[in-house]
Parts: structure tokens; C-alpha cells; sequence
């Protein structure tokens, strides 16, 4: 965790002092344009958090019984835990056994 701190700060270090040869942005007008790129990546990235959290489903929405038997999920699906062992059971039969 230390070491990609570090590597963030030096990737900013890095970034800060390749803004004037890069985009011919004189020094003076480094900063601002230092500020924009960094705000504006923070807006994108609280924009793509928002979306991915409305489109994936909660964990607190995954429910399953006392007994496991059935396990149920967002979208009116269900699965039978029982069920789903008899058809492992049945592709193991169908799945030959290693010489």
C-alpha cells in the first residue's frame, strides 16, 4: 500500500513536471492546468462510480435461506442449491475418469 502511494506521488511529481515541454503550456500556466487535469479526473471517476454502483447489484440484495437450499437474487432469480447438486453430480458421471 506504501509503495503505490509512493508511486502515485511520484507519477503526480512526474506529470507536474512534464506539463510545459509536453503541451507547450508555459510555466506560469502550469499550475491551473495542473489543478483542471487532476479535478476533472476526480469528476470521471465519481461519475463512473456512480454508474457502476446503480448498475451492479448490492450485496445485501443476494439472500439465502437458513437451510441453503435456495439462494436468491436480484431480478426474480433463484437457484436450487439441491438442484444444482444433482446436475454436478450427473457431469461428474458424464466426465471420464483421468488414466
Amino acid at each position: 500500500m506504501k509503495i503505490a502511494l509512493l508511486c502515485s506521488f511520484y507519477s503526480l511529481y512526474v506529470f507536474w513536471h512534464a506539463i510545459p515541454p509536453m503541451t507547450q503550456i508555459g510555466i506560469e500556466k502550469r499550475g491551473g492546468f495542473f489543478g483542471q487535469t487532476i479535478g476533472l479526473t476526480f469528476l470521471a471517476l465519481i461519475v463512473v462510480a456512480i454508474i457502476l454502483f446503480s448498475v451492479a447489484p448490492s450485496p445485501s440484495a443476494i439472500t439465502a435461506s437458513d437451510s441453503l437450499e435456495k439462494i436468491n437474487l436480484p431480478g426474480r432469480i433463484s437457484i436450487d442449491v439441491n438442484e444444482m447438486e444433482k446436475a454436478t453430480k450427473q457431469l461428474e458421471k458424464l466426465i471420464p475418469k483421468g488414466k
